[in-house]
């Protein structure tokens, strides 16, 4: 009985996850507020299985609803009420609007010297012998004063640098040719962007931005941005209220002066602490080329900002939250960024402006390729129970759900499972249309359809939660940068890895029996991506590991040979599929491989597994469970037939308490042409009177080239049916999306390739009604720059193939 209430306990869970996994939007509050129609908009999101939100005050906020005034934070406490009333969740937003850490400019307004710091620097050239009194000829507070030689071309000769002390109001030059550099600390004047009209990128009103790196410039910050929230909603922190996000903080804000360097008040002193020198006669390598310690000292001048920041940024906010009983979410600034994520309690990072998009390598290669795992890794090595994306923001109004599934599909197979879509709109009035789009909700044509891909992520995102991941593999991440080279050949052989950071190795990581222990993960092999030199604690836990028998490869260039051992792999593929991705997780005593197609081709392939049991696939689109084809098992392993199509995952589910079925089943027949449905359709546009035509483009129109849809097609066709064969309708090509109906069944809705559907039950002998009701895409009405072709395309054909 206790062996059977588990079998079903789980696949309940797979199929019916609690609401705490949902997908959590940003809501752009960006108009006039109103608490009945804040009640309304939720209340349309939970009827599409989305169960919370981030509340994010966005462009077009009045100024009578003043960010962070009374009216703000009464609606405010109106959402979290309702939120509390109706089990939704809510995280709140720490800026109006972005970057964070300047509170809508108010921390400046506080105090004008908490303005985001910069170092500048002013060259005199000069041929000594003899003695000048340097110029100034900008304002600012003096930090160093240095002479120099030039080199070669535009270099300099960092052995000749000396400091002239601030107090000499003359400056012997020696006999050559020299440069007296400046150095100046001043206002960056950089900017965040606001939320009020006028507050935006290079408009007079753009909130200032404050320093990150002074502590007391971010004390103000935390008064001004995160107590008020705990005053107005702080009996449901840690209930309804979950976190606080906070978004890729800038050093010098949006839009300042380019000719500067980050920099705050006590800098040179704090980098002697930390980096061990001084860097105050090197301060030139920061703009120019001084030689062979270029490199070095801009790398250490990186590392110390990076710690000073974490300092007085991250750190004061996640001691915040935890007193406060929330989490700290949000992300860094630059998706290859990892040190930080430690401070947060849900680590995360953002994948926008279509950084990673299907139909290329964008997946695979270059540094946004490394944001989902590297959140999903530090998340591992610390216990945090959830790691979370804010995915899609600016892809713009040519956004498709197959675009939207397929950078979801992304995130989760590297392991992050709290899913922030940017955005859902309170309002698209004016220009708010246009702000960063697209709306991926109530606004876009496939809202009606949203569960799908609601329940689908929030499915995946409860099975990634609170499981135990199979992985011996690490990365190392040098100078928090995460590499990508050894990470595509790994995705390409489906050998799943997690980042660690160089920090780590002087802390939390630890050799051991041959593995490299890092919270609870460990790892018998461990890959260093590195063009420089590897860190010395990165090289002896590397040896360590080494002589107890793991595996390190040290890769400095494009692997040209296995970066991993080839016997003894979680997962082995035959024939090779380089599309394929994967993650093997173990959870309820069953063991679970979620499986996605991140190519363009459809995969057929056999899976061989280190685990043996009972095989089942679960289709987390449908939500459905279907037997798997076992074909061989071992003591040790078992192999499965895989056909995935393009765009599709599966989650192969393995119950090692049952003993594998063997299949005596032959390969299922492939389908053959049947029919095809050429000929005109009748095509009914905005419930007009249909016309006969040709299947096509109907932007090709000109009386269309807006037209976003729905457009129905209607057609019959006459047929007798093969007892036990199957049949499929494919309609070819579609833009963008379809729903079926035949003989008034509806078959459901597709939204990307192959637009197919099983029609052996809807199908009868003799005529068949035909309607297929095709929507194209919002940029055809919003972004025509960004046209997209729209209709039924086809060819629309009829396939057949005999019933297993």
């Amino acid at each position: 009985m206790a062996e059977s209430s588990r079998a079903t306990d789980w696949r309940e869970e797979l199929l019916n996850p609690s609401p705490e996994f949902s997908l959590m939007p940003f809501w752009f509050w960006n108009d006039d507020l109103d608490d009945d129609e804040i009640r309304r908009q939720m209340a349309a999101f939970r009827e599409q299985g989305v169960h919370g939100f981030v509340i994010h005050a966005r462009m077009g906020l009045p100024k009578e609803v003043a960010y962070m005034g009374p009216r703000w934070l009464g609606h405010v406490r109106f959402a979290v009420e309702e939120a509390a009333r109706t089990s939704m969740r809510v995280c709140l937003y720490d800026e109006g609007m972005y970057p964070s850490g300047s509170a809508h400019g108010r921390v400046v307004q506080r105090n004008s010297s908490f303005a985001a710091q910069g170092l500048a620097v002013e060259t005199q050239r000069v041929d000594g012998p003899t003695t000048i009194r340097p110029d100034v000829a900008g304002k600012g507070r003096l930090v160093a004063r240095i002479l120099i030689q030039p080199g070669e071309g535009e270099s300099y000769r960092s052995e000749t640098a000396r400091a002239v002390p601030a107090d000499m109001q003359t400056v012997e030059i020696p006999s050559g040719q020299w440069v007296v550099m400046i150095f100046l600390q001043v206002p960056t004047e950089g900017h965040i962007r606001g939320v009020h009209d006028g507050e935006d990128d290079g408009q007079p009103n753009a909130p200032p931005a404050a320093d990150l790196l002074n502590p007391d410039a971010m004390r103000t910050f935390l008064q001004l941005a995160y107590e008020p929230y705990y005053e107005t909603v702080g009996t449901h922190f840690g209930k309804t209220v979950i976190a606080m996000f906070t978004d890729e903080p800038s050093l010098t804000g949006r839009g300042g002066r380019r000719d500067v360097k980050p920099w705050t008040g006590g800098f040179s002193e704090y980098f002697r602490a930390k980096a061990g020198y001084d860097l105050t006669p090197l301060l030139p390598a920061l703009f120019f080329d001084v030689g062979e310690q270029t490199g070095r000292i801009r790398s250490d001048y990186r590392r110390v900002l990076d710690q000073r920041l974490e300092e007085t940024y991250y750190r004061p906010l996640s001691q915040w939250c935890e007193r406060h009983g929330i989490a700290l979410t949000g992300h860094p600034a630059a998706s290859d960024e990892i040190n930080c994520l430690h401070h947060f309690q849900i680590p995360g990072q953002d994948l926008v402006w279509r950084y990673v998009v299907p139909g290329n390598s964008s997946a695979i290669e270059g540094p946004h390729s490394t944001a989902a795992k590297g959140a999903a890794s530090a998340a591992r090595h610390d216990n945090r129970r959830r790691n979370s994306n804010e995915v899609l923001g600016a892809y713009g109004w040519n956004l498709t759900m197959e675009e939207m599934k397929f950078v979801a599909d992304h995130v989760l197979l590297r392991g992050q499972n709290l899913l922030y879509p940017h955005a859902f709109y309170y309002s698209v009035r004016g220009s708010r249309l246009h702000e960063r789009p697209p709306d991926v909700g109530p606004r876009n044509t496939w809202w009606p359809h949203y569960r799908l891909f609601a329940d689908y992520s929030s499915r995946l995102c409860q099975l990634l939660t609170g499981s135990e991941q199979v992985c011996d593999v690490a990365v190392v991440a040098c100078g928090n940068r995460l590499p990508w080279r050894a990470a595509r050949w790994l995705y390409q052989k489906q050998v799943d890895f997690n980042y660690v950071e160089e920090s780590r190795f002087t802390g939390q990581a630890a050799v051991r029996d041959g593995r490299l222990e890092v919270g609870k993960m460990r790892y018998r092999t461990l890959i260093i991506d590195s063009d420089e030199g590897i860190p010395q604690a990165v090289s002896a836990a590397a040896d360590s590991l080494k002589q107890t028998g793991g595996w390190v490869c040290h890769l400095s260039a494009e692997p040209a040979e296995p970066l991993v051992p080839l016997t003894g792999r979680d997962v082995v593929a035959s024939p090779p599929v380089p599309d394929l991705r994967y993650i093997h997780l173990v959870k309820r005593g069953i063991d679970f491989y979620l499986l996605g197609n991140e190519g363009e081709k459809d995969l057929d392939t056999r899976l061989t597994v280190r685990r043996v049991g009972q095989a089942e696939w679960f289709d987390a689109w449908k939500g459905v469970f279907s037997p798997a084809t076992v074909i061989s098992a071992t003591d040790s392993t078992m192999t499965v037939t895989l056909q995935l199509p393009r765009r599709e995952t599966r989650v192969l589910c393995i119950d090692a308490s049952r003993p594998p079925m063997i299949s005596s089943a032959r390969e299922p027949a492939g389908f053959v042409d049947f029919m095809t449905l050429d000929g005109s359709w009748a095509i009914t546009v905005r419930g007009k009177e249909p016309r006969q035509e040709a299947l096509g483009d109907w932007t090709l129109r000109p009386e269309l080239e807006t037209e976003v849809g729905p457009v129905l097609y209607r057609t019959s066709f006459d047929m007798r049916r093969n007892q036990g064969s199957r049949y499929v309708l494919d309609l070819g090509v579609v833009g963008d999306w379809a729903v079926v109906r035949l003989n008034d069944q509806e078959l459901g809705v597709r939204f990307w390739s192959p637009f197919t559907w099983d029609i052996t039950d809807a199908l009868r002998d003799g005529e068949n009604t035909l309607a297929v009701e095709v929507t194209g895409s919002l940029a055809n009405r919003h972004a025509p720059k960004n046209r997209c072709p729209a209709g039924l395309m086809g060819p629309v054909r009829i396939l057949t193939a005999s019933r297993d």
